[in-house]
């Protein structure tokens, strides 16, 4: 009888490893499991920063649509354009003279400079300009167009 008590003693002690053996598992899965949910958000963030870095890209293309909308004014792509020169090239493609660019206005505006746009993107570039979301482009947001001046690394 002298044997039992280190069998009771090994028996407890194979018990107690068991358990944390058990434990150790679950600690595992969870880990594993928050690891997954850690890669699924990095995923839907990597995709969320694509979808953003091509919603800049088209506000970039727009914005330089609209430059050349204003008579293609070389002066090395300056915007520091007087309120008078602003007004004139919004005059002019405001053909019907209701103090707002619409749609067919800005499309038939750009197709004199490129006869390849589509109203696609016209209508993308008035989306750009239309803050107020009224489906027109009025002389003020057109001038926060025109004078938008896009950040330039480096300075």
């Amino acid at each position: 009888r002298r044997g039992e008590p280190s069998t009771i003693v090994f028996k407890e002690m194979t018990t107690a490893l068991e358990k944390e053996m058990a434990m150790l598992l679950e600690g595992s899965k969870q880990v594993q499991g928050q690891a997954k949910e850690a890669s699924q958000q990095a995923g839907k963030i990597r995709r969320k920063s694509r979808d953003l870095e091509e919603q800049l890209g088209d506000i970039a293309a727009a914005s330089d649509q609209w430059k050349k909308t204003s008579e293609n004014r070389q002066r090395r792509m300056s915007r520091d354009y007087t309120e008078v020169d602003l007004l004139d090239s919004f005059n002019k493609i405001d053909t019907d003279k209701n103090g707002y660019i619409e749609p067919s206005e800005l499309h038939k505006a750009i197709k004199t400079m490129d006869p390849n746009c589509s109203e696609e993107t016209a209508a993308e570039m008035l989306k750009f300009a239309d803050t107020n979301a009224d489906g027109k482009v009025s002389f003020e947001e057109y001038k926060k167009v025109m004078l938008y001046k896009p950040v330039v690394d480096g300075s």
